[in-house]
């Protein structure tokens, strides 16, 4: 090798090394001041989760680790928004990859709203980070204080049910309330698909020996039972009432309070079939536990069939085949909805198969509740086999429009009756006492005031103004003696008005005037 050579490999070294001093410089720079503002940046954005996972994954392999800033006492500062937050709102994906840069479980960062990173881990799932939190003496029961949830409702809520044993096996409670009234409970219930959920939720207290209530109201006034009622839930109904649910208070849900779960969704044809299956199993269920449901109650069923046009109708003068022997109960209807892989059926087909189901398995329930309403309308002038003929060859619909004229009659005929009870109360009341401010005895002449002491009682009557009685003659001297003078008192002490009399008459008037 040359001097020249030499000197160059020289030259080039140092450049090189003088380089590397600048970007392991930058290098530091970059982890320890710019990562934390990048990542918060790119989260808070809308950046693509997989390229956003793509940086979040370079920054783990860069060793980078959050360090947390300290008081005076050397303490971690706790109150701080990170990325982890702002990660649960809007990239809930990448939450598990952001603990493993801020895993300083001995600081629980909170934001402004009070949200912790180990709210953040039981709403995400993230099961090691929970259990390092634990571990680290976390509060398994600390509340989100614009929410009121706790750890616990936090986890039910997304269905994280290994998170749910890690908290109630370290203390958390099952019977606590968020602002809205919400029992961990009513979570469950509020759940479309969650019966899974509830067995383990119930046999995971048995094992921490802690009772749960189960007949706990929220702030709209509804038990988890009824959540369940209203969701169509006949295995969550049938576990409730098997753990004590009280049917005494029990108050069947309204037609709103069916809708709410599936008012902004769209309700498919093999969603419907559940749908129905399960409202006639509930009924029941309920029934064999001794709940008598009322006429009004049996109705909203069979106006769920109506609004999810679950009749069928015959065409042409088709006569409509009732023939369930391929299904022994309403469970078999039941078990076909949840199991059968609709996605094969196009959307005509599977609402034609739903309809006949639907028709078959609630034909004896429609049969059931048709009898009393029927002689209802014929007014019972048709003995009952007749009726039970005639009911026969209904249909469903039919049936279904024959409950509903009866009942919207008798809310009628109720109405005309509280209305008429309300104008023979108003007509009854007891009228007030009328004061006479100046009551005067009736004037008696004559042969007639003669007879007046045999006939005639007067009362007792006391008057300030006692002005003299008109009378003349034998007729007033004998009056005397046959009526009692009337005493008459009254509160109108008015002094007599003077007459007026013309001047030129003022020396003829007499003193008595």
């Amino acid at each position: 090798m040359t001097s020249n050579s030499q000197k160059n490999l020289e030259i080039f070294r140092t450049k090189n090394q003088r380089v590397h001093r600048n970007a392991v410089s930058d290098w530091i720079k970059i982890v320890n001041y710019e990562f934390p503002n990048l990542i918060t940046e790119s989260v808070g954005s809308k950046y693509h989760t997989i390229r956003l996972r793509q940086l979040v994954d370079f920054v783990i392999r860069t060793g980078y680790r959050d360090e947390p800033d300290v008081d005076e006492d050397g303490k971690p500062l706790l109150c701080r928004t990170t990325p982890v937050h702002r990660a649960n709102h809007r990239k809930p994906e990448i939450v598990g990859d952001l603990f493993k840069i801020y895993n300083r479980f001995d600081a629980n960062y909170a934001d402004e709203h009070g949200l912790t990173h180990f709210h953040v881990a039981c709403r995400n799932g993230c099961d090691d980070v929970v259990e390092k939190f634990l571990e680290f003496g976390v509060d398994p029961n600390i509340l989100v204080p614009r929410t009121g949830d706790s750890p616990l409702h936090l986890a039910l809520k997304h269905e994280h049910k290994k998170v749910v044993e890690l908290l109630l096996r370290n203390g958390a409670s099952s019977n606590s309330a968020n602002e809205e009234g919400l029992y961990p409970l009513h979570i469950i219930c509020k759940k479309y698909d969650a019966d899974e959920l509830l067995q383990q939720f119930f046999k995971m207290n048995e094992d921490v020996q802690q009772r749960v209530q189960i007949d706990v109201v929220d702030k709209m006034g509804r038990t988890p039972l009824q959540w369940a009622v209203a969701h169509c839930k006949p295995h969550m109904v049938d576990m409730l009432l098997d753990r004590g649910a009280n049917l005494s208070n029990f108050v069947f849900p309204t037609e709103s309070h069916f809708d709410e779960r599936f008012r902004h969704v769209k309700v498919w044809f093999h969603l419907k079939l559940r749908l129905a299956s399960g409202a006639l199993i509930i009924v029941e269920q309920l029934e064999k536990r001794g709940y008598e449901l009322h006429r009004s109650e049996l109705l909203l069923i069979m106006t769920l069939f109506a609004k999810y046009e679950m009749f069928k109708k015959s065409a042409n003068g088709e006569k409509l085949w009732y023939d369930d022997e391929g299904f022994e109960n309403k469970a078999d209807y039941f078990k076909f909805a949840c199991s059968m892989k609709w996605d094969k059926f196009t959307e005509e087909h599977g609402n034609a198969c739903v309809v006949h189901l639907g028709e078959l398995m609630s034909r004896k329930f429609f049969l059931r509740r048709a009898l009393d309403p029927f002689m209802e309308l014929v007014h019972y002038r048709l003995p009952i086999l007749c009726c039970e003929m005639i009911i026969e060859q209904l249909t469903n619909q039919d049936v279904y429009h024959i409950c509903l004229l009866v009942d919207k009659s008798l809310q009628e005929e109720q109405k005309s009756t509280d209305t008429n009870e309300k104008n023979k109360n108003e007509i009854s009341a007891p009228t007030h006492e009328i004061k006479i401010n100046n009551p005067r005895p009736a004037r008696v002449t004559g042969k007639n005031h003669k007879d007046s002491k045999k006939s005639v009682k007067t009362n007792k009557i006391k008057c300030n103004d006692q002005r003299p009685e008109s009378g003349t003659g034998e007729n007033h001297k004998n009056s005397e003696k046959s009526v009692t003078k009337n005493e008459i008192k009254c509160n109108d002490q008015r002094p007599v008005r003077a007459k007026k009399v013309p001047k030129r008459l003022q020396d003829y008037i007499c003193e008595t005037l």
